[in-house]
């Protein structure tokens, strides 16, 4: 019992560093502490195949040019909340975040409608990764390019003269998607991994 106490102690005390130094480190280093405290259910391809092994394959193949690893992303301020919830998360939970991406007008994983359709579009998404290169390339170029394509159109806007309420609350909403993407592809890819 004062084990409990004391991790949920620590917990609260890096939850409070998160939100009040979230500079320290890009906020880096209080999460990785709070990762490993947490931990979290471990995920695989229905290969039983980890991150670790798809990635060397990858890697094998050909140069990465702008492919990395999202466990190594830095964390933007603007998707701490987004991290900290992921954080704590079950699967079902971390699976209903992945259909939301899928869905709706301003979908960020576009084309994986069929996604849905899966008992366990987790799995689904993961094998998806692991049978391609390509796709692998895609979903992790495509979160980093899509917060930096938001945000350079947001500046564009305000180059123009400003931004409107409407254009306002639309690149705002699309910039939130975005981030979210980024933050759960990092998460996604660490729970498939061996070394949390």
């Amino acid at each position: 019992m004062p084990i409990r106490r004391a991790v949920a102690g620590v917990l609260k005390i890096a939850d409070y560093c998160l939100t009040a130094f979230p500079c320290i480190a890009n906020g880096r280093i209080l999460l990785d502490l709070r990762i490993g405290m947490v931990g979290h259910e471990q995920i695989f391809n229905s290969k039983g195949e980890t991150f670790e092994k798809v990635w060397e394959r990858r890697k094998r193949a050909y140069p990465l040019g702008k492919t990395s690893d999202p466990r190594f992303w830095p964390v933007d301020l603007e998707e701490i909340d987004f991290v900290k919830a992921f954080h704590r998360m079950g699967t079902q939970e971390l699976e209903l975040v992945l259909r939301d991406l899928i869905r709706g007008k301003n979908a960020v994983i576009e084309s994986s409608e069929h996604f849905l359709k899966e008992k366990n579009a987790l799995v689904a998404f993961l094998d998806n990764l692991s049978s391609s290169n390509s796709e692998l390339d895609h979903h992790f170029r495509s979160p980093l390019g899509r917060v930096v394509q938001v945000l350079s159109l947001v500046n564009l806007e305000k180059q123009d003269g400003g931004l409107s309420e409407d254009v306002s609350e639309k690149y705002a909403d699309l910039l939130e998607r975005a981030y979210k993407y980024k933050a759960f592809m990092r998460e996604l890819v660490k729970r498939w991994s061996e070394t949390k």
